[in-house]
This record gives structure tokens, sequence and C-alpha cells, in this order.
């Protein structure tokens, strides 16, 4: 596959709850069930794709949000509410692990339009280690 392809790209149809960011007042079990939903979502999108490579041993990982509004939103919680979608591409093999040795978070790109459909894309490139 050439260098400048995606080796996975995921679409989720919605952007991270904000009950399940680093910020969240809500009790634990809603957090908890709300963050093991958006890990068994990403997992079923990428069974869905037939992932069946070995894990890559690194990645460049980018997340686009996009949101179906105007409104404005805080970035570094979108970023926190995505753990569960990254968490996802070590559970199905996509990548080794989702730390610094294994994986590389590119820039987040933020998107917004009115009347559009709210999603999370989450794109996974073969990269070399810095």
């Amino acid at each position: 596959m050439p260098d400048n392809l995606p080796d996975l790209v995921i679409v989720i149809p919605y952007l991270p709850d904000r009950e399940i960011t680093s910020n969240t007042r809500a009790p634990w079990q809603v957090v908890w069930a709300g963050r093991r939903q958006a890990k068994e979502d990403a997992m079923a999108l990428i069974r869905e794709q037939g992932w069946f490579s070995d894990p890559l041993p690194f990645a460049d990982v980018t997340l686009h949000f996009h949101a179906g509004d105007l409104l404005h939103r805080d970035l570094d919680n979108l970023i926190g509410g995505a753990k569960p979608f990254l968490d996802a591409l070590v559970t199905c093999g996509v990548i080794e692990d989702d730390d610094t040795k294994h994986m590389r978070l590119c820039e987040p790109i933020y998107t917004a339009e009115r009347g559009g459909e709210p999603t999370t894309t989450i794109t996974v490139v073969k990269g070399r280690r810095p």
C-alpha cells in the first residue's frame, strides 16, 4: 500500500459525549457505561471493515471532529472523550498500543456546519517512529 493512503478510516456517527470527557461531573457508573459503549461502537466499525492484519508497529492517528451545528466546543475535551475510540484500535489489533512508542496523535481537526451530521473520523496511517 502506498505511504500516503490510510490503512484504516472509521467514521463514528457522533461526537464524543460530554459525559465521558475528563471534565464530567456525572456519576462514575454513567461515565463507565458511556466509555464502554463508545469503545464498542468503534470496535464494531473496525470489525465491519475487516481488519485482519497484524498490528501496525507504529501509526499516525488523526482525529477529525465534525459538528452538525455552529456551537463552539473545547477541543481538548473532544480529544479526551475520544480515548475509548483509541482503545478500540488497540483491542481490535490495529495498533499495538496507544502509547507514544506505537502511536503519534496528529493535530486534531475540528469543522462545523449548520445542519450537518456530527461525526468523529479516525484515520490510521502506518507511520515511522520519530
